[in-house]
């Protein structure tokens, strides 16, 4: 089974790997906006699934590279994941909506009934 260390190893070796390459900030925003555009681009209907699995993961990817760049850990990452997984698990239809597109949360007023 795949951790997240086994993650942040294979960035470690693709970069020692590669002469010049470098895991910087200025690089992983540049990599993301990238990932980001070429993601929208496959999530088109006439697109395959495959080809928008592929752009998430490089996606994935590139935000470990910056996270990495950031001093973040496998750890880190699987604390962060975790709370946004319990934060989501709390959201109910009395306290969220569906508006302008995206779950948010309600109005202080509908919620204090």
């Amino acid at each position: 089974m795949l951790t997240f260390a086994d993650l942040f190893i294979s960035i470690d070796e693709l970069y020692a790997r590669i002469p010049g390459a470098e895991a910087s900030l200025e690089n992983a925003r540049r990599m993301i906006r990238e990932e980001v555009s070429e993601l929208i681009d496959e999530l088109h209907e006439e697109r395959s699934t495959q080809a928008a699995l592929q752009e998430a993961v490089d996606l994935i990817y590139v935000a470990l590279v910056g996270m990495k760049a950031k001093g973040g850990t496998p750890q880190m990452l699987e604390d962060a994941l975790l709370e946004v997984i319990l934060k989501n698990a709390r959201k109910t239809p009395e306290t969220h909506e569906w508006r302008e597109n995206k779950i948010q949360r309600r109005a202080l007023s509908e919620t204090a009934v």
